[in-house]
């Protein structure tokens, strides 16, 4: 989902998901966050995470020196999907658009779809919540603009501290990746925010080890398309 580059077990993994939305079943898969170099993905596919969703831009306004080569070994295994996400940086010195071409330009001739957006409270934002909901959009904007899918990373409680109860991201093609440590593999009793009504992803476990490397856990429910940026991921056609 969300691939253009689909062979082989990919194709199956592609067709399973289709059938069940087919027959109303849901698709549920495993992935995991990564913030560290990762050379190898074979362990956790063998594990049944198929997916990952690496860190690619550092709180400090820095590209994470990592991101390239854990990008290029998770495509490399041909995980069912493998994209990136940043660390806004409010409080540097530069425009919100620059950072996300920072990301792109660092990554071009690699594969992936989405950029999702972390708002954290660890993050460098600015204490005017209008402020910090302006840059945001500024960079969902931007990500659109490059032709990538662009999504959201956060819970309510920390969205309505950093963006403010009133800070809605507009249109209905931005994802969300629900940040809740509750170890539930469910997307269950999500609490809306910024406009979203239902999440794509949830981490719900982490940071915790597995395959001996340090990572978050997530769980996606994939008949959910009908949500945000997913709307568009098994729609697409595969590109040779």
């Amino acid at each position: 989902w969300y691939q253009r580059r689909v062979h082989g077990d990919l194709i199956l993994m592609n067709y399973a998901i289709f059938l069940a939305m087919l027959i109303g079943v849901a698709f549920c898969t495993n992935g995991v966050t990564v913030r560290s170099l990762i050379k190898d993905f074979s362990c956790f596919k063998q594990n049944h995470y198929v997916y990952a969703i690496i860190r690619a831009y550092l709180n400090n306004g820095q590209i994470d020196p990592n991101v390239k080569a854990t990008l290029t070994a998770a495509l490399q295994q041909k995980l069912l999907y493998a994209n990136v996400y940043m660390n806004p940086c409010t409080q540097c010195k530069m425009k919100p658009e620059y950072q996300v071409d920072q990301v792109v330009e660092h990554l071009k001739g690699l594969h992936y779809d989405v950029i999702w957006l972390s708002v954290d409270l660890n993050d460098k934002w600015s204490e005017n919540k209008t402020y910090n909901c302006e840059y945001i959009k500024s960079m969902v904007a931007e990500i659109e603009r490059m032709k990538q899918g662009a999504g959201i990373s956060s819970d309510a409680p920390t969205w309505e501290k950093i963006m403010g109860t009133d800070c809605i991201i507009p249109g209905d093609s931005v994802g969300v990746w629900w940040i809740k440590h509750d170890k539930e593999q469910s997307l269950d009793h999500f609490k809306p925010f910024g406009g979203f009504t239902y999440p794509n992803i949830k981490e719900f476990d982490g940071p915790t080890k597995m395959c001996k490397e340090d990572v978050s856990l997530n769980f996606c429910n994939c008949q959910l398309k009908e949500y945000s940026t997913f709307d568009l991921l098994l729609d697409q056609q595969p590109e040779d």
